[in-house]
């Protein structure tokens, strides 16, 4: 650090060692390097060291008996799920809603759970469908893909009524399907707020059950 490094001090030191304006020199010089500061250590900006670290969102691959073990795992919660896929303009633009959702009514006893229709690559995941749900926050979701990906073999496998996404199904705290909602009736179209309705009855009507 510049102001700290005083080159040449041990050489004067040894040609004047004897000399007592010198030796006062030396004296002071010595001091000075004493007491000299490290070169400072770098802190994160203001604030940034208390930001929690955000869990890693993952994407697991399942076909429909792994869906239902899943579900059977989150029994004693009301589970929304919302099937989707990044080639789906609708979907991604009904998606923030089930962020939100995960969000507002966890402690109330709802888990929500996407199921994505990409195609799963050679590892068994999605690149493009995982790098939204990290755009999304949606670390709190239990983030699917269907092994059949956008075939038509998904749709069957995991009863899409209408065969079009977005798609979502409500179960409550016994693992039962009590409501399906989707773009199947053209005389009713996929309404945020009446699922939003639907999850807030589920976790009423199973509260404590």
């Amino acid at each position: 650090m510049k102001g700290c490094r005083l080159s040449g001090a041990t050489s004067s030191h040894a040609h004047g060692a004897g000399h007592p304006r010198l030796a006062v020199v030396w004296g002071l010089m010595v001091g000075l390097l004493a007491g000299c500061p490290g070169r400072p250590v770098s802190q994160p900006p203001a604030g940034e060291a208390d930001q929690p670290v955000r869990p890693a969102v993952t994407l697991r691959l399942v076909d429909r008996a792994e869906y239902e073990s899943i579900l059977k795992e989150l029994r004693g919660k009301v589970v929304l799920v919302d099937f989707w896929a990044t080639w789906c303009i609708p979907c991604v633009q009904a998606f923030p809603h089930t962020v939100e959702w995960a969000e507002k009514y966890a402690d109330q006893g709802l888990v929500c759970v996407s199921v994505s229709f990409d195609d799963p690559d050679e590892r068994g995941g999605n690149a493009q469908a995982l790098a939204f749900l990290e755009r999304q926050g949606a670390e709190k979701l239990v983030n699917l893909l269907s092994r059949f990906g956008a075939d038509a073999q998904s749709f069957e496998a995991f009863e899409i009524s209408g065969g079009g996404i977005p798609h979502y199904k409500l179960y409550d705290r016994r693992g039962e399907l009590i409501g399906s909602f989707g773009n199947d009736d053209p005389d009713h179209p996929l309404n945020p707020e009446e699922i939003e309705a639907a999850i807030v009855e589920a976790l009423k009507g199973s509260a404590g059950a």
